[in-house]
């Protein structure tokens, strides 16, 4: 027990180290994603306990992150603080359902490979989604029902089922987890699937998924706009593939499953936001050893028995993503897919174990070990490699947070001072938003006003009795001259980043000079 502490301890040691270094920098920017986060756990923390979903973001993960705001405050830093603690609890849970399938080696092997994955971190330390739940939840129900199958204790049946419902309540990725949960159960009681003992099993799990299938339900049918109209956010994600022919459906469902799962070697998600562009999910080592250990477990008699445990997640959780109404620059998508990531890793590490025991047959057991270690600190460093390096200069304007460099100038002000903002979203995605630079000042006292419409904004309505600061967008000449032309006075400042990148324009308003609209 103590050795086995130890080795998580280590695995979650390189986790945080991973996580943690240069958090407050990669990635730089609050998006529009946090900010739809922020109202929900705002209106958590006033006490009205919402239950809807918010574009694709379900009602769960916001009570989640509401403990670390509630305690830490409302900054980037607390939000990425909370997906950084929700991505060690995935990985405790991964590695021990990698235990509990193959022994303290592939535990280790699975949990590295996990804590130092591109594609983990990446979500780990975005800090804004409920997407980082789906693991959480994908590597509890499994192992929950791993330890059933091996106990027989019905708490462990009840709570995986459990733990399958919640994912209807995180992201659309996790729809399929009572299904998934469902399926390895009943592969598990095919021999003996018509009896009394299995009908009192599937007994527990109706009674524990019928009430959150029954809350979700209502929660679809009170939010038609979103799930049933074809138009809205999730249900034109699926309601136009019904209207299609039923070949069509079939071609495009399986050119999508063939993109899904070329994505581990080939062609990836082009979203900017988790993924360099274009880039494999895994790196070549890991991705090689993952449909090597595939066929293991398909091939071998020892691992078939692995199967219900590692193969049906990795068919079933991945659905969702396939679907034939998603946009073709939607498939593959490394956010849908992310709750099937602990199978993934340690399937990889069962390929890794069998390089490794190939190796032993034939070396011996020092070799052995030489290799395996070589092979995860290969996967390693292609993986730091993409986040560190090649991830941040994918990111708009190279990961330059606008958002952060106009607060750190607003926050070098008199609190007296008051501040305008009269546009937004001018660099290359849209940033920055008024919320991210809102939300990421140090002192927000007196400065509620840049979050509200001020698009409109005229000079006469700049308070300036104690001077103000006028925000600008660099490239928008003419609000800039117009401006400019109201306060003749003012000092006009171009402000740019390390790479000479323009951030924004500032007029600095003497006290006392009344504006003079054109």
């Amino acid at each position: 027990m103590k050795k086995s502490f130890l080795q998580l301890s280590a695995v979650i040691g390189i986790y945080l180290i991973a996580a943690l270094y240069k958090l407050s920098e990669i990635p730089g920017e609050w998006y529009g994603d946090i900010t739809a986060l922020q109202s929900q756990v705002s209106e958590i923390l006033k006490g009205s306990f919402p239950l809807g979903f918010l574009l694709g973001s379900g009602p769960l993960y916001p009570y989640f992150a509401a403990v670390f705001v509630k305690f830490l405050g409302v900054s980037y830093m607390t939000y990425k603080v909370a997906t950084v603690s929700a991505g060690a609890v995935g990985l405790t849970l991964t590695y021990a359902y990698a235990r509990e399938l193959g022994g303290r080696r592939l535990a280790v092997v699975s949990g590295i490979l996990l804590s130092v994955s591109s594609w983990y971190l990446a979500w780990a330390r975005l800090g804004s989604t409920p997407v980082m739940a789906t693991p959480v939840l994908s590597a509890g129900m499994m192992l929950c029902l791993l330890r059933y199958h091996r106990s027989g204790r019905v708490i462990w049946l009840g709570t995986g089922a459990l733990l399958s419902g919640l994912g209807l309540f995180t992201y659309p990725g996790a729809y399929f987890y009572p299904l998934t949960y469902l399926a390895a159960f009943v592969i598990l009681r095919l021999r003996t699937l018509i009896n009394i003992r299995t009908a009192k099993e599937l007994t527990v799990i109706a009674l524990c998924l019928i009430p959150l299938i029954t809350g979700f339900t209502r929660i679809v049918l009170s939010q038609p706009a979103q799930f049933l109209d074809k138009q809205g956010y999730l249900g034109a994600k699926l309601f136009p593939a019904l209207s299609q022919d039923s070949n069509v459906v079939a071609a495009k469902l399986a050119a999508n499953a063939a993109k899904t799962w070329g994505s581990f070697l080939f062609t990836g998600d082009i979203i900017f936001r988790t993924n360099v562009p274009g880039s494999p999910h895994l790196d070549p080592v890991s991705g090689v050893l993952f449909f090597t250990g595939i066929l293991i477990l398909l091939i071998s008699r020892n691992q078939r028995k692995l199967v219900p445990f590692l193969i049906i997640p990795l068919l079933l959780i991945p659905v969702p993503s396939m679907s034939p109404a998603l946009p073709d620059g939607e498939v593959p998508s490394i956010t849908r897919t992310y709750g099937m990531l602990p199978f993934v890793v340690i399937t990889a590490g069962i390929g890794i174990l069998a390089a490794g025991e190939w190796v032993r047959k034939r070396t011996g057991k020092y070799h052995s070990q030489i290799v395996i270690g070589i092979i995860v600190i290969t996967a390693a460093v292609f993986n730091l490699n993409k986040y560190f390096s090649q991830y941040p200069k994918s990111l708009p304007n190279r990961n330059s947070p606008y958002g952060r460099i106009i607060a750190d100038n607003i926050d070098t002000l008199q609190p007296e001072m008051p501040v305008y903002m009269p546009g937004c979203c001018w660099g290359e995605w849209g940033q920055p938003e008024v919320h991210g630079v809102y939300y990421v000042l140090k002192n927000k006292t007196g400065r509620e006003n840049i979050i509200l419409d001020q698009y409109q904004l005229t000079c006469r309505e700049i308070d300036t009795a104690n001077g103000a600061l006028i925000i600008l967008d660099p490239g928008d000449k003419l609000k800039i001259g117009r401006f400019t032309y109201c306060f003749p006075g003012a000092a006009g400042q171009l402000h740019t980043d390390r790479y000479g990148q323009k951030v924004f324009y500032s007029l600095l308003v003497p006290p006392g000079i009344r504006g003079i609209d054109r």
